[in-house]
C-alpha cells in the first residue's frame, strides 16, 4: 500500500487505487482519498482474471449528493440514525484501528 498526500500529478486522478486478487482486478480512482464521502467523478471498474472483460460499477446516487462533501455522510448518518439504525460500533473501530495497525507493523512502521 502507498499513500501521497498533496495535489496530484497533473492528469492523473487524487486516487488511484488497484486491488489484484485471485479472481480478477478491482480499480477505484477518484479525484480525492475520500472515497467514503463520494464523489461524481469517482469510478469503480472490475476486470476479470484473464483481463479481457471489464465492468463500471454503477455508484448509485442519494439525497445528500447535491450538499458539500463533509455534510454529504453527516447526512447520511444522521438519517440512519432516526430510522434507528447504526452504521459503525465501537466493535467495528476496534476492527478498524487493529487493521491499519496491521499494516503500519508490516511495512515496519510504528503506529503514531
Amino acid at each position: 500500500m502507498s499513500l501521497r498526500g498533496g495535489p496530484p500529478f497533473p492528469g492523473v486522478p487524487g486516487m488511484d487505487w488497484t486491488i489484484h486478487g485471485d479472481k480478477g482486478t478491482i480499480r477505484i480512482t477518484s479525484p480525492s482519498v475520500f472515497v467514503q464521502i463520494g464523489y461524481h467523478e469517482m469510478k469503480i471498474e472490475i476486470q476479470d482474471g484473464e483481463g479481457e472483460n471489464t465492468e463500471t460499477v454503477e455508484i448509485p446516487g442519494d439525497e445528500f449528493d447535491g450538499f458539500k462533501h463533509p455534510a454529504r455522510n453527516v447526512g447520511r448518518v444522521y438519517k440512519l440514525f432516526a430510522e434507528g439504525e447504526n452504521n459503525c460500533t465501537f466493535e467495528d473501530a476496534v476492527m478498524r484501528h487493529e487493521l491499519i495497525a496491521g499494516m503500519y507493523e508490516e511495512n515496519g512502521l510504528t503506529e503514531n
